[in-house]
């Protein structure tokens, strides 16, 4: 208070008029802290459902990167499934071929099976890069959720 205001009535009231400010700006930054953990509160919850997400993908990545594996080593009802698919067109085609020609589809029989062979290649090393890719996935997964925790 300046020494002019002192002892003059309007000195109470300029009192009370700061007070009142007082009083104010207090509620204001009480408002303003509340809502400040309102906010924080909602961030815990989105960051606690994207932590789930991405535990949820990166299990799914998992289990793929093993059924791929599976595929890749030939060891997968998925593979069983293909490859016998695959010796029924071969063979099948063929034993319609020797049929048709009264025996003489030999030919087709050793043309089929380097073939199906090369199919299967083609499929194992399909699985092989479809299960290394899904590895750097969950490599860059587990990067992100690193980055994310030290936020």
């Amino acid at each position: 208070m300046h020494k002019l205001m002192e002892g003059s009535p309007y000195q109470a009231i300029l009192e009370q008029r700061q007070a009142n400010t007082s009083k104010e700006y207090i509620l204001e930054f009480r408002k303003e802290i509340d809502i400040a953990g309102k906010k924080v509160d909602t961030s815990r919850k989105f960051v606690k459902e994207g932590t789930s997400i991405v535990t949820d993908v990166k299990e799914n990545l998992n289990k793929e990167k093993k059924a791929l594996k599976a595929n890749a080593e030939g060891k997968s009802a998925d593979f069983d499934d293909y490859q016998a698919e695959q010796r029924g067109i071969a063979y099948g085609t063929c034993t319609g071929v020797t049929i048709v020609s009264f025996g003489a589809g030999g030919g087709c029989f050793i043309a089929a099976a380097a073939i199906l062979e090369t199919k299967l290649n083609r499929y194992r090393e399909r699985n092989e890069k479809m299960e290394r890719d899904v590895a750097e996935s969950i490599k860059n997964i587990i990067s992100v959720l690193d980055r994310a925790d030290d936020i």
